[in-house]
């Protein structure tokens, strides 16, 4: 979860489920190196967070 502020209002962006999960942290096609996003962990991180932002 990352905390973003705005004036003086703090909120939340929240990941998908599951996303810190040991079957997508190990998976290379969401995790090219276990830690850094691929692509369908890119697609899956940008779906998530993406509207949440835009709701900002």
């Amino acid at each position: 979860m990352f905390a973003y502020h705005i004036g003086t209002t703090c909120n939340a962006i929240v990941l998908p489920g599951g996303f810190i999960g040991v079957d997508i942290f190990f998976d290379t096609a969401y995790r090219g190196d276990g830690i850094h996003y691929y692509k369908k962990g890119a697609a899956l991180y940008f779906s998530a967070v993406l509207p949440q932002l835009l709701q900002v």
